[in-house]
Parts: structure tokens; C-alpha cells; sequence
């Protein structure tokens, strides 16, 4: 199952749909599936708070799902910001 919070949400609805995932992420019992969520580009606003919201809550989700990515630099800032091992 992939969550998105680029495409699928209009600019109005981000913010509501950013802690809707983290609450969802966070009551999220393991299951069979894994559950990743679609970011916004990084770099962009949208991005950058996705991904502090995903920083900041108490559960991850399995994957991390990266649009419009234009250099490895931005993968790296993600695993950074995120601190994936």
C-alpha cells in the first residue's frame, strides 16, 4: 500500500493530509502488506514538510516513495533527514 501526499492531495488539503499519515502511521498495526508513503518532491516546500513530519513521528513508514528526484544528493538528504540505516 502506497500513500500519496504529492499527486493525490490538492495544495489546500497537504497539511491535513501530512497528519492524517502520521496518525495513520502511528495506530498502524503490522500487517501482511507493507504501507510507504509518496512524498512531495524533495526540495520543495510540500517536501521538506513531508519529510519533517515523517522525521518527527513516533512510527516510520516501510518505504519512502521519492518523485521528480534530479540528482543523488537528494536521496542522501532524505536518508539524512530521515536517518535510515
Amino acid at each position: 500500500v502506497c500513500i500519496d501526499l504529492e499527486d493525490a492531495v490538492g495544495p489546500a488539503d497537504k497539511d491535513s493530509a501530512r497528519a492524517t499519515v502520521v496518525a495513520f502511521l502511528a495506530a498502524h498495526q503490522p500487517v501482511r502488506s507493507e504501507c510507504g508513503v509518496r512524498i512531495n518532491a524533495v526540495g520543495t516546500t510540500d517536501g521538506e514538510h513531508d519529510l519533517a513530519a515523517l522525521a518527527q513521528s513516533p512510527a516510520a513508514p516501510d518505504f519512502v516513495m521519492l518523485p521528480k528526484v534530479e540528482s543523488a544528493e537528494a536521496v542522501r538528504h532524505v536518508d539524512r533527514t530521515l536517518g535510515f540505516k
